[in-house]
């Protein structure tokens, strides 16, 4: 069972082993845009002097919503995140859960959570076949079920405030994130 973040940070690092490799080929930009933070990840994020971003007193990113003049713009399309420099994570071993898990991630359908799996990823195209999704859903059905819930709560909150891409990303489901509440 995994019972906290930190558990599940070191289960995530084991499933995409070797994903840098892939990252350092990518010419996609999936990996930037709206870093979405549990409020723990903010706190500690903050205090690591990563400038965080709260909006609606609800959910935090990590900011990078500045744009040209310096103003805070929330509808960016894409912004790239500050801390993403020269193709790398300068806060790789702080990154919090949204960087981790990429390229999986949740998402909603007709007010449906999701666990899915991103196709636009290298690794995802390269890894990403029936076996490893397999691992990736038993991974998560490890994870304590309340901090799943606190996880795919704060994603219902930040799905309900952000502005997504012109065109529908493409990913693949892998499970209703519900059918983990239902073991």
């Amino acid at each position: 069972m995994i019972k906290t973040l930190r558990e599940l940070y070191k289960e995530l690092d084991q499933l995409f082993l070797g994903i840098s490799k892939f990252c350092w080929q990518c010419k996609d930009y999936d990996c930037q845009g709206y870093v979405w933070l549990l409020p723990q990840e903010a706190e500690r994020l903050y205090k690591l002097g990563i400038e965080v971003l709260e909006v609606n007193n609800s959910v935090s990113f990590i900011h990078c919503f500045s744009d040209k003049g310096g103003k805070i713009n929330v509808e960016l399309y894409k912004p790239q995140c500050p801390y993403y420099k020269g193709r790398k994570c300068t806060i790789y071993k702080s990154r919090p859960l949204a960087c981790r898990m990429y390229p999986l991630n949740f998402a909603s359908e007709d007010g449906i959570i999701y666990l899915v799996l991103h196709l636009d990823c290298l690794f995802s195209r390269q890894k990403g076949n029936i076996s490893f999704q397999k691992q990736a859903i038993s991974l998560f059905k490890k994870v304590d079920l309340e901090l799943l819930k606190k996880m795919v709560e704060n994603y219902k909150l930040v799905y309900d405030l952000s502005k997504f891409p012109r065109q529908k990303n493409r990913y693949l489901p892998l499970i209703k994130t519900d059918q983990f509440f239902c073991q």
